[in-house]
């Protein structure tokens, strides 16, 4: 095929595999960040491009349908290359042993992190579970993975040599091409927030208190339960907590600042480091789950201890207050930085690579890339064909920008103002089709 910039030697001549090519034409090895407007198809010919190379890749996406349809359906429909195998690492809710204890106690299902078996190698289902497939197999062209499996084998690997997680990770990072797909995952952090207070219930106010039967047996559960009463009961969160509330209340509730950030004194959860202290709340977590009607607790009593757990290890806890269909609610709301740091710690581990290790999203903005890696790193922007988008996808999306927020309650509730919307809406189709 010919075109401005030479003649590339690819049988799908789609603009999206064309950038793609001549962006790999201009890397080697480094830290690359790919600017792009949203459907760009930028991860999909990327991966494309990777196999068209020969060249081994993992792409890191923020979830396992990603991981199905865009890295091993579309990525091998753009591809020339054929026969080629990708595995997708699944969670560690697919281990085999994690199926069995989860049908025998259900309840464990709800859990967002199980953790794998140091030694899967020597469990009778090592040559079919899925889990362990990644390291079973020879000849791999591409891996996928979610950042929430990543983040979860590098907590598992943390001060436990030669486990089956160290296994993966070191598996994994021995590719040519890296690529972190929705980067902004890391940007902005997962958050997790607590109700503490709320008038719709009768229990208006969290109380810990529900937790104390657990103290004498569950010793981490009583250290985060602990910290996490200690910040409630220090007085500039009390201070915070209510002036929130009175905020929220308030019929003019919009004027004024509803939201309150606050230094956690209280992250130290254990003697060991915070990485081991965490895999033991979570080994707690998941006795707790199959003995919790021993403690009258429901199953949201325990997710909340999980939110306890990454709320209280944050550095940073926001007060937040809420107005919700009338009610007034008080949430701590904070960013989970073991699950961040995690990732951060393996982008440092494979920056040294002889590797391209390239970053993505619609949503770069001007954040620093280059504190995911360690100091020194050269960042090098590029942009995903001409202005983003190589198939002019966004010149056939329609934005109309409105002039008026809308909330729940008051005078520009969507209840209070349903006519003028739905006058808005039909006067856009009726114009636009």
């Amino acid at each position: 095929m010919q075109t401005t910039l030479g003649t590339i030697n690819r049988i799908n001549t789609d603009p999206r595999i064309t950038t793609a090519y001549w962006l790999f034409q201009r890397m080697v090895n480094g830290i690359y960040v790919f600017y792009k407007t949203t459907r760009a198809g930028c991860t999909t010919a990327t991966v494309a491009e990777s196999m068209n190379r020969d060249e081994p890749f993992l792409v890191v996406v923020p979830t396992n349908a990603i991981a199905d349809e865009t890295v091993i359906e579309d990525s091998i429909k753009y591809s020339d290359a054929v026969g080629k195998k990708i595995i997708h690492i699944p969670s560690n809710h697919a281990c085999i042993i994690n199926e069995e204890m989860c049908e025998k106690y259900p309840d464990l299902k709800q859990l967002p992190i199980l953790p794998l078996a140091d030694k899967c190698s020597e469990c009778e289902h090592y040559s079919c579970c899925p889990v362990t497939s990644i390291i079973r197999e020879k000849n791999i062209d591409g891996i996928a993975i979610t950042y929430q499996k990543l983040a979860a084998l590098m907590i598992a690997m943390a001060g436990r040599p030669n486990t089956t997680a160290e296994r993966v990770i070191e598996k994994i990072s021995t590719v040519k091409n890296f690529v972190f797909d929705e980067i902004h995952e890391m940007q902005y952090g997962r958050s997790i927030n607590i109700t503490i207070y709320d008038n719709s219930k009768q229990d208006k106010q969290f109380n810990p208190a529900r937790f104390l039967a657990l103290v004498d047996d569950y010793p981490y559960i009583r250290s985060i339960v602990a910290n996490f009463t200690m910040f409630m009961e220090e007085e500039t969160t009390s201070r915070a907590i209510f002036i929130m509330h009175n905020n929220a209340s308030d019929d003019d509730y919009y004027k004024h600042k509803l939201s309150k950030t606050l230094k956690n004194n209280y992250t130290d959860i254990g003697k060991e480091n915070s990485t081991k202290a965490t895999m033991a709340v979570y080994e707690e977590l998941i006795d707790l789950t199959k003995k919790r009607k021993e403690y009258n607790l429901h199953m949201s009593d325990i997710l909340t201890l999980y939110k306890i757990l990454c709320v209280i290890t944050s550095d940073r806890i926001v007060v937040h207050g809420i107005r919700d269909r009338g009610h007034v609610k008080v949430n701590l709301v904070a960013v989970d930085q073991m699950f961040t740091n995690m990732l951060k710690s393996y982008m440092m581990s494979i920056q040294n690579n002889p590797a391209r290790i390239i970053l993505t999203s619609a949503t770069i903005c001007s954040h620093d890339y280059e504190s995911y890696f360690m100091p020194g790193a050269e960042v090098h922007n590029m942009v995903f064909g001409n202005g983003g988008d190589p198939m002019n996808t966004n010149s056939r999306m329609l934005v109309l920008a409105d002039t008026k927020k809308f909330g729940v309650t008051g005078r520009n509730s969507l209840y209070n103002r349903k006519d003028e919307i739905l006058g808005r809406i039909t006067g856009i189709l009726d114009r636009y089709g």
